[in-house]
């Protein structure tokens, strides 16, 4: 029923939200990374961060629409910094 999977789907979204949150963070540590994480809507998410070896940003879009097969889509400010494949970053989110 449609029920079910409107409720699979914000689970979903509860879950990846909140693997984003740490509540008992430390504020001000020189090595953290900090991420910028915006809820377009229960389908769509869009995670921002600084690259982890280069002075560029990264754009993760993650469509939850289809639970049963995620996709993320990967994008960079450098084209030729990428962090890895928009089907590697898919693979890690199952």
């Amino acid at each position: 029923p449609q029920i079910l999977n409107l409720m699979r789907q914000q689970l979903l979204f509860n879950i990846v939200i909140g693997s984003c949150v740490r509540p008992g963070a430390k504020k001000e540590s020189t090595s953290s990374i900090v991420f910028e994480v915006t809820a377009i809507s229960l389908q769509q998410i869009t995670i921002v961060f600084e690259h982890p070896a280069y002075d560029s940003m990264i754009r993760v879009d993650v469509d939850l629409s289809d639970i049963t097969n995620l996709k993320c889509k990967v994008a960079c400010t450098n084209s030729d910094q990428i962090l890895c494949s928009d089907e590697a970053i898919s693979k890690v989110l199952h």
